[in-house]
């Protein structure tokens, strides 16, 4: 349990935090926050395919793919500040799901969504951008 509770901690010999013992660069949190997206997004497409509660085996899976989302963004907070890590999770997770939503739930892409959809990625490159270079002040 111990060595467990020690690869989520700052590693003494190291100034970086380590994760499943390797060190928490900002490169691998970036693809620890890819992974949490991905469950988000796996989540919420279980939403959909759980119909309201009726469908036992999606319903169960919202549960599980939340729970291994909402356990590696507290992991990537430790190198991602809050206000990028969350606005890239969500807007990444809104832009995915919406893309799923139009192609294997056939809803409506209007205008206005793909414009939304556009500026949410704007948002998201613009934050990787300003973050990405506050990284290399450090």
């Amino acid at each position: 349990m111990a060595s467990e509770a020690s690869t989520l901690l700052p590693s003494s010999s190291s100034s970086l935090p380590t994760f499943l013992g390797l060190p928490l660069t900002p490169r691998f949190a970036w693809a620890v926050l890819f992974v949490a997206i991905c469950a988000e997004v796996g989540g919420t497409v279980c939403m959909k395919l759980a119909r309201g509660f009726t469908v036992p085996g999606p319903s169960v899976m919202i549960f599980a793919f939340y729970a291994v989302s909402f356990t590696l963004m507290p992991i990537v907070l430790r190198v991602v500040d809050l206000s990028t890590a969350y606005a890239v999770w969500s807007g990444m997770g809104t832009l995915i799901t919406a893309i799923i939503g139009f192609c294997a739930f056939r809803e409506s892409a209007e205008p206005a969504k793909i414009f939304a959809i556009f500026l949410i990625i704007s948002g998201v490159v613009l934050l990787k951008y300003v973050d990405g270079s506050k990284e290399e002040e450090r």
